[in-house]
Order: C-alpha cells, then sequence, then structure tokens
C-alpha cells in the first residue's frame, strides 16, 4: 500500500515534494514571509464539471484584500487533513479568499477528490510544476498568505486553520479588522 502511495507522485517526477510532514506531526505555525519578491502568474481554473484552461486567474489575484493560496496534492495525506479545517476558514471568514493550487495531477484525479469534498476556493491547476517553482514551494502541503497583493505570511506544512492564533494573523491583514477579536 505505501508503495503504491509512493508511486504516483514519483512518477510524475514529484520526489522533491514528498518531503510532506506525516498527517499526525503537529501542525505549523504561520511565519512572517521573508523570501524573494514573487511574480504574478496566471493559472487555469479546473471547474469540476468541464475542463480547465477555459479560465485562467491571476495569482496572487490582486482583487483580493487578503487571499490564502494553498498549493496541495490529492495524494499528499497531510493536505487532505488540512482541506476540511481550510473550508472551516473559508466559510467563517469572507473576508479572507482562499484558493487552492494543485500540482502535477491530471485534471480528472483532481475532480474525482473534489467530488466528495467541497473545495474552499476556486482550484488552479500548476500541472508543470512552474508556479510551485516560482513561488519556492518545495513542500506539501505549502501556504502563502497574500494582504494587498504582498506575500506577508507563508508555511511549510499543515497549517491548524481552527486556532485563534491564525484567526488573529489573518485579522491582523485585513483592512479595518486590526485589533478586532478574532472569533
Amino acid at each position: 500500500m505505501v508503495l503504491r502511495a509512493l508511486a504516483f507522485p514519483l512518477a510524475l517526477g514529484l520526489a522533491p515534494l514528498l518531503s510532506a510532514a506525516p498527517a499526525c506531526a503537529a501542525p505549523v505555525e504561520l511565519q512572517p514571509y521573508e523570501g524573494p519578491a514573487l511574480p504574478t502568474l496566471s493559472l487555469p481554473l479546473l471547474t469540476l464539471s468541464g475542463p480547465a484552461g477555459a479560465h485562467m486567474r491571476p495569482v496572487p489575484d490582486p482583487a483580493a484584500q487578503v487571499l490564502i493560496v494553498h498549493f496541495f496534492g490529492t495524494w499528499c495525506e497531510p493536505c487532505r487533513a488540512e482541506l476540511p479545517a481550510l473550508a472551516r476558514l473559508a466559510s467563517r471568514r469572507p473576508d479572507v479568499r482562499v484558493v487552492l493550487i494543485d500540482v502535477a495531477e491530471p485534471e480528472a484525479r483532481v475532480r474525482r477528490f473534489f467530488a466528495e469534498l467541497a473545495p474552499p476556493g476556486p482550484i488552479l491547476m500548476d500541472q508543470d510544476r512552474a508556479a510551485s517553482r516560482a513561488f519556492g514551494v518545495e513542500v506539501l502541503p505549502s501556504t502563502l498568505v497574500f494582504a494587498a497583493g504582498a506575500p506577508r505570511l507563508a508555511a511549510r506544512g499543515e497549517v491548524a486553520w481552527d486556532d485563534p492564533k491564525v484567526e488573529a494573523q489573518l485579522s491582523a491583514l485585513v483592512p479595518g479588522d486590526a485589533g478586532k477579536k478574532a472569533s
């Protein structure tokens, strides 16, 4: 079973991304982003009922005040464990937008995965890993949080999106929300 779970990512050349933390590891904290300036990219939007690529979406989205960009793979156990908490965050924080970026998987596989789980935001496809490389993603899951188009927070690993500390970090980035107590 373990060999089968590893065969798919290895076949796609995702060996560098296999360093994801085990699903039972303690969640990581969002840290201040200290990397280089990041480009704005356009990625194909996956619709759950049609082909990807018909619509392209910018990342980061200049229209979003606060945007969580979450890199994941359906084969990644920590990613699978984290998505329900990210969905809860998206439902209770309409002021924070979430975008998922699937790394190098076939569209059909991603559609099947989300047939049983509602995604917390649009799903963009990084089939050639160009976006992952451009954003310095080496581990799945990885998350970047943008405010006013600039990267402000980052995490390599599973984040506890229900944690009040995470809520406070996000509230501090929302215009007019600084100083309010996270709900």
